[in-house]
């Protein structure tokens, strides 16, 4: 099966580079703080990146909390790199 989808691969590459029009590249680079101010330009002016920039924040921190409790609750979070607490969750004593 993966020698059918590699030789579909093959053909679908071949068949692809006739048919696309050559891609030219410029002759002038832009540098890195340049492009980053662009960039920084359209974040403050599009709003449609402004909307899809604040879902994909929204998402990672979301990502984050849920890994951040699927190790609280499986006990392997940051006790679990403590040598010697294989394992072990931390307990507070009984006040005396």
């Amino acid at each position: 099966m993966y020698g059918v989808s590699a030789l579909v691969m093959m053909m679908l590459l071949l068949l692809l580079r006739q048919r696309l029009p050559v891609m030219r590249t410029s002759a002038v680079s832009e540098s890195w703080f340049r492009l980053m101010s662009s960039m920084l330009a359209l974040l403050c002016t599009d709003r449609v990146l402004q909307i899809c920039g604040v879902l994909a924040l929204l998402t990672f921190a979301g990502a984050l909390v849920a890994l951040y409790m699927l190790f609280y609750a499986t006990g392997s979070g940051l006790g679990a790199m403590v040598p010697g607490s294989a394992g072990r969750r931390f307990v507070c004593p009984a006040p005396a």
